[in-house]
């Protein structure tokens, strides 16, 4: 699960990110479809929310407010030790999902209510079909895929700073 599983989870995820930048394809639409089925792994739905949301980290990145791929004040006081932000890495998919919702809420999008549709449906096809250990096993590879994963390195490289002062 750790190498195969949360390698190749993590992998559709750097692919959600591209397609929410309309790179993949000449269609909107086309980019938006392959997403969702990016998205399908992970069992949690996300795609549409991080779309919603990333757009804003390009457009105000590093101001605070806005930014939702940086650490809250919170965040930075609370995991300020070698043990504490190896704790906050581990739990990095946790912060990094609910932190949009704090830090610049928003109402949810026919698209979000649309995602979590999809990943509840597809989530219950694989729990039905494959059986439900093939259905943990994808959500706790995508949790691990995102937190203390070599994959996930480049996350905290390119967005995270913890410096005093």
């Amino acid at each position: 699960m750790y190498i195969v599983g949360a390698t190749i989870n993590h992998m559709m995820q750097a692919l959600v990110h591209d397609l929410t930048h309309f790179t993949a394809f000449d269609s909107i639409l086309l980019n938006r479809i392959f997403s969702l089925i990016s998205n399908i792994p992970t069992c949690i739905p996300s795609a549409m929310t991080f779309q919603y949301y990333h757009r804003e980290h390009h457009l105000e990145m590093g101001d605070p407010a806005h930014d939702t791929d940086l650490p809250t004040d919170w965040e930075i006081r609370t995991f300020n030790t070698p043990l504490r932000k190896i704790v906050f890495v581990f739990f990095m998919p946790l912060f990094y999902s609910i932190r949009p919702f704090v830090v610049a809420p928003k109402p949810l999008s026919k698209l979000e209510l649309f995602n979590l549709f999809f990943i509840i449906t597809t989530s219950f096809l694989i729990f039905k079909f494959i059986g439900p250990y093939a259905l943990l096993y994808l959500a706790l590879s995508g949790f691990i895929s995102m937190g203390l994963h070599p994959m996930a390195m480049h996350t905290i490289a390119e967005h995270y700073e913890f410096v005093k002062g």
